[in-house]
């Protein structure tokens, strides 16, 4: 898949073996640092920092709306795009949904749906952390970059401080089902292989609100916490 954007740069995918994980795709800033700032990472877990849903009515077909100036409208929308709210939407429609996404934040939970997810990074670099192939992997999308999470895919954003990137979705059809997924952090107790200590399957209504709930039982109680496998107590975020 090749998208493009008004002046005709590219925004797709390198070329890559067959059921490779493809890398970010670079549409600027080549000379952008290779390493990420891990010292700008947020020691808080930020509850709101993970994207949700966005309540916006869907134009009609006779009321479509103008293009949006978006250097204009992450400038007015800056406060927003920093703790504690961190991300807001950009368009919302039928079948997706945009949003702009500060940070910092810090996360150890994976998110898996049954959709694809875009990641763009327009400031800064983020690392996403994913589970593929039985294996943990790091890819770090550095500004100018644009990377696509295949379907059924364990991720994990962890963002930085003044980091600005933008994330679409597909909306939900009644059907399909969002997971919430910790593993255990101990690696070498399991020879590398990713093991998971907890997991809630929910159909996402409001993922704000039903994430925030499933965190909190997550922090609060240690046992919730406790790898049946190797008894290693993972840590609240």
């Amino acid at each position: 898949m090749v998208l493009s954007d008004t002046s005709g740069r590219a925004i797709g995918w390198r070329s890559g073996s067959a059921g490779a994980m493809p890398r970010p795709y670079l549409t600027e800033h080549a000379n952008a640092p290779s390493k990420v700032d891990a010292d700008n990472a947020s020691l808080l877990f930020r509850i709101n920092s993970v994207p949700r849903y966005c309540i916006m009515e869907t134009p009609s077909a006779s009321s479509v709306p103008g293009p949006i100036a978006l250097s204009s409208w992450l400038a007015a929308n800056a406060d927003n795009l920093k703790p504690p709210i961190n991300n807001r939407c950009l368009y919302s429609g039928k079948d997706f949904i945009l949003m702009a996404v500060g940070g910092p934040n810090t996360r150890n939970d994976y998110h898996i749906n049954e959709t694809e997810e875009w990641f763009y990074q327009i400031k800064g670099e983020m690392l996403l952390k994913i589970v593929k192939n039985g294996s943990f992997r790091d890819i770090v999308i550095r500004e100018g970059e644009t990377f696509l999470v295949p379907a059924n895919t364990a991720h994990s954003p962890r963002r930085y401080k003044d980091t600005i990137g933008l994330v679409m979705e597909c909306t939900r059809p009644a059907q399909m089902i969002d997971r919430i997924r910790w593993y255990c952090e101990n690696e070498e107790a399991h020879k590398g292989t990713p093991t998971i200590i907890r997991e809630e399957a929910f159909y996402c209504k409001d993922i704000e609100e039903q994430l925030k709930q499933v965190v909190n039982d997550w922090m609060e109680n240690e046992d919730k916490r406790k790898c049946g496998s190797c008894g290693q107590i993972a840590p609240p975020h």
